[in-house]
């Protein structure tokens, strides 16, 4: 029903692992996702007789990032 724009997104993983006494790991790691920070569209208006007809209402989260710790044992 509407044109929209296209969805874009690329995602980062990065990380490091380190065993220790054999039987451990330990892992670092860093991830960011929509890397490129694009405006992704999520709606838009509907309403055929309304003037912003297909134009974005809502938008989905730009560039966020996560850090983490893993121990296996």
């Amino acid at each position: 029903m509407t044109n929209g724009s296209s969805f874009g997104d690329l995602d980062l993983h990065a990380g490091k692992a380190f065993k220790f006494k054999r039987r451990y790991t330990a892992a670092q790691f860093a991830e960011v996702f929509d890397l490129l920070n694009t405006n992704n569209f999520a709606t838009y208006d509907g309403n055929i007789l309304s003037s912003g007809f297909e134009t974005p209402e809502t938008e989905n989260p730009r560039r966020t990032a996560q850090f983490g710790f893993r121990l296996d044992y």
